[in-house]
This record gives structure tokens, sequence and C-alpha cells, in this order.
């Protein structure tokens, strides 16, 4: 049952940023997968596991975790300027990857 819920939610926010993106509103839709249902879960079993200070640590890196987003927005930004939707999409989550793992490295070098 519980599996059924999630797969619902999950159709729902589908549902929600497709009428939204035909909407004379559609900008919203690029805001509604950023509602932070997975940093709820991640914040609340972090709490729960580990201690303040280490609740706080991980706080920080989600507040640096914000830079492979940007550089995933700013690289399809340019990319749809010269490019297919298909190979922006691709190209800026590799983008996106490849900050991540920066962030992870750097992380790592300077907090642990």
């Amino acid at each position: 049952m519980e599996l059924l819920l999630k797969t619902a939610s999950g159709a729902a926010v589908v549902l929600v940023i497709s009428l939204l993106a035909h909407s004379r509103n559609y900008f919203i839709a690029a805001l509604i997968p950023l509602f932070p249902t997975f940093g709820i879960i991640a914040y609340y079993s972090l709490g729960r596991a580990r201690s303040a200070p280490e609740l706080q640590g991980a706080i920080v890196f989600g507040i640096f975790s914000l830079l492979p987003y940007l550089v995933f927005l700013l690289a399809l930004l340019w990319l749809t300027r010269v490019t297919t939707i298909q190979k922006s999409l691709a190209a800026a989550t590799l983008a996106w990857l490849a900050a991540a793992v920066l962030l992870v490295l750097l992380w790592k070098q300077t907090h642990l």
C-alpha cells in the first residue's frame, strides 16, 4: 500500500508539472520539482541518526549542493540557444554530474 501511495504521489507531481507547462503560468512548472520532499526526508533521517553538529554540517553541504543545480541551469540556458532540447538536457546533466563530483571531492578534502 505504501508503494502504491508513493507511486500515485509521483504521478500526481508529473501531472501537475505537465498541466502547468501548458498553462499561462508555465514557468511555475520549474518550481514544482524543487519542493523539498526529499530534503525533508533526508534531514529528518539525519536528525534522528546523527548529532546536531553532523546534521548542521549536512545542512551546510545541502546549501553548497545548490551549486551543481546552478551549473545545470546555466548550461541548459546556454545550450538551448545552440542545440535541441534533448541534447541540451543530456549535456546539462553531464555538467551537473561534473559539478556534483567536484563538490563532493572538495567537501571531503576540506570537511573530513
